[in-house]
């Protein structure tokens, strides 16, 4: 089957955010994974795991520690209290700063998928927007200027070939169609994405 998208919680005990978000993914963890069981056996195929979620617990102290990891999923893998090193490497690798955290990676390649899936998460607790992939990257005012001046560029050589004679209607019709939805997608990367949630507690 498919390779299990992986997804990389970073938690830990005390943590008011923490406490209120692990509920939240554990029930869009399992929703999604539902939804993938449901929709391989509808054509007769054997279900199998779309998402492994892997606890990253930030705790020092391993009572702490242990909590964290109890109030999560029995099936969630987690790295060990005695592998500190990996945990706090873990953390730096991802710039994580503050819990609660969410990365989403491809398991066979190590790709990151989504750099912040927290906001999603909370905005979809049914997992029907699962893997929560990262948004379109928001656009800077000079990228969607240029953007609409290459459009305006192309309309006019476009409308200045069609009275010559040397472009069809059809042809200007594509092209109108072509500058209409580069116009559409400028305006969707312009207006950015407003983050979800509350803002996560920074480290210790």
């Amino acid at each position: 089957g498919l390779s299990p998208t992986v997804l990389l919680y970073f938690s830990r005990q005390n943590c008011e955010h923490c406490t209120a978000f692990t509920p939240v993914l554990k029930a869009a963890a399992a929703a999604a994974q539902k939804a993938a069981d449901a929709a391989v056996m509808a054509v007769g195929m054997p279900p199998s795991t779309v998402l492994e979620v892997v606890v990253v617990s930030v705790d020092s102290e391993q009572e702490d520690y242990k909590a964290t990891v109890t109030s999560c999923e029995p099936t969630w893998l987690t790295i060990p209290f005695n592998k500190g090193k990996e945990r706090q490497e873990a953390a730096q690798r991802y710039s994580i700063t503050g819990v609660p955290a969410v990365i989403i990676l491809k398991s066979d390649t190590g790709t990151i998928l989504n750099i912040d899936a927290r906001g999603q998460i909370l905005s979809d607790p049914e997992g029907v927007k699962f893997p929560w992939l990262a948004p379109p990257t928001k656009l800077h005012p000079t990228e969607s200027q240029v953007l609409t001046l290459a459009c305006e560029t192309v309309g006019l050589a476009a409308v200045k070939e069609s009275h010559s004679g040397r472009m069809p209607a059809q042809s200007l019709m594509g092209a109108a169609d072509m500058c209409s939805q580069i116009r559409a997608m400028a305006q969707r990367l312009g207006d950015g994405n407003e983050s979800n949630g509350t803002r996560p507690e920074r480290l210790q």
